[in-house]
């Protein structure tokens, strides 16, 4: 009876399987159903299959982030937004406390060193947001052993942030069609990339899908797979490493694959919007002309 199945795996071996740790959806896009987007009155519905995946976060204690790079957003709405749009699902199961962490611009960090802090200087393609974003949230990891955990012994692990070699990140087509703004789809992709964690890209049927962006990604889905399109539903379990479409774990890595300082980068980009202003957000540091030879280097 699919009734009575747990959300996860709940009989595993000895475990040799990172679960996943959070679990990003990268703009809104990826959050909100296309077909329901652009209303006058600012509305939104759930994709389907998000209250689901949701559910499975909370179930085993995957931190769900949502990164918002639009800038006439504020916290507070985005986060009366998705409250709007979970009500509207009649999932309350998702509704309320830390289950969901909303992140946007106005992102304040704590005065450590652990943080970037950069700001709009460090929105993609700098992975700084991103990483900020993880830094920002705990979880308790699971222990070694399987569903019973039997390999944890005598000492269990501290909360601690989400490795980025555990975390998931969702980015999908920009279907905000009548936007001013240009779409920043592909630098979300580099971001996450750079930033060292897995990236699956949401097609979007409403707008053309650039090649080169889905090459940024691990892979590439149509939909989460609750739509009644005969697509296998992507789960926590499909999706950790070893799952359904990878074996090992991600490393911080450029466009060409070649292995990056995310420090270095950070630092480089940030010099970079400094000294040209913003227009340096339309393009991503993986084919970049302007930069010299030794900005290459450095970030190499």
């Amino acid at each position: 009876n699919p009734a009575r199945c747990p959300m996860t795996t709940t009989k595993l071996h000895v475990r040799n399987v990172d679960f996943l740790e959070a679990l990003v959806f990268y703009g809104e896009e990826t959050l909100y159903d296309p077909a329901a987007a652009e209303r006058d009155d600012g509305s939104a519905t759930l994709r389907p299959g998000i209250a689901r995946i949701l559910l499975e976060c909370k179930d085993i204690g995957t931190a769900a982030l949502v990164l918002s790079e639009n800038e006439s957003y504020d916290e507070a709405t985005a986060k009366e937004k998705f409250a709007s749009a979970v009500r509207k699902s009649d999932h309350v199961g998702i509704a309320g406390g830390d289950l969901v962490h909303i992140r946007c611009t106005d992102f304040e960090c704590h005065d450590s060193d652990e943080f970037y802090n950069l700001k709009s200087a460090g929105l993609a393609p700098s992975p700084a947001f991103l990483l900020d974003a993880l830094r920002s949230v705990s979880i308790e990891p699971r222990g070694f052993g399987g569903s019973s955990g039997f390999g944890r012994g005598q000492w269990v692990e501290p909360r601690r942030n989400p490795m980025q070699a555990r975390t998931v990140v969702f980015v999908a087509g920009d279907w905000r069609r009548n936007s001013s703004q240009p779409s920043t789809v592909a630098e979300r992709c580099a971001a996450a990339r750079a930033a060292g964690t897995r990236v699956i890209y949401l097609s979007c049927d409403s707008v053309l899908n650039n090649e080169e962006t889905m090459s940024l990604c691990d892979c590439v889905v149509n939909s989460y797979g609750n739509d009644d399109q005969g697509v296998h539903p992507i789960s926590l379990d499909s999706i950790s490493t070893p799952g359904d479409y990878w074996l090992n774990p991600p490393l911080p890595r450029d466009g060409e694959g070649n292995g990056v300082s995310v420090d270095e980068l950070v630092d480089a980009l940030r010099k970079k919007r400094e000294t040209k202003g913003d227009e340096s957000r339309g393009s991503t540091y993986i084919v970049d002309d302007a930069m010299s030879e030794d900005d290459i280097e450095a970030i190499l």
